[in-house]
């Protein structure tokens, strides 16, 4: 948010505020996991539904894009991580349940798919790599 001065503040004192949180950990992880899973991926993956294998597949792609459609571009970091801090044991359960580097390249891009889509959540509103734990 460099170019906006006014909400770089603002989700800075938002941040702060859910930093100090006693499940901020745990927040965090269950972001981190999602990004650094997928940040080294050149291509933006789609996901196809019909790819599903666990039900865990098909529970974190509904939790995201519920949070898609309740989340105004416009948000915060406050409102998505509302919004996000919920989906935290459905991530958990995702990755219990499923192995992202499938044998199936198919399937494979469809979970990474999955991961980028919870990453983008706060793309544009903060870069959670730069804080401790991540």
């Amino acid at each position: 948010q460099a170019a906006n001065p006014h909400r770089a503040l603002v989700a800075v004192r938002e941040l702060t505020t859910w930093a100090a949180r006693s499940d901020w950990e745990q927040i965090l992880d269950a972001y981190a996991r999602c990004v650094r899973i997928t940040r080294g991926e050149s291509a933006d993956h789609t996901v196809d539904t019909a790819l599903f294998q666990h039900d865990e597949e098909g529970a974190l792609n509904a939790a995201v894009s519920a949070i898609n459609a309740q989340i105004d571009p416009a948000a915060n970091v406050d409102a998505v991580l509302s919004a996000f801090a919920p989906i935290v044991p459905t991530i958990n359960a995702y990755f219990d349940a499923v192995l992202v580097n499938a044998d199936d390249p198919a399937v494979r891009a469809n979970r990474l798919g999955t991961l980028q889509a919870v990453a983008a959540l706060l793309a544009d509103r903060a870069d959670l790599s730069h804080m401790s734990g991540f």
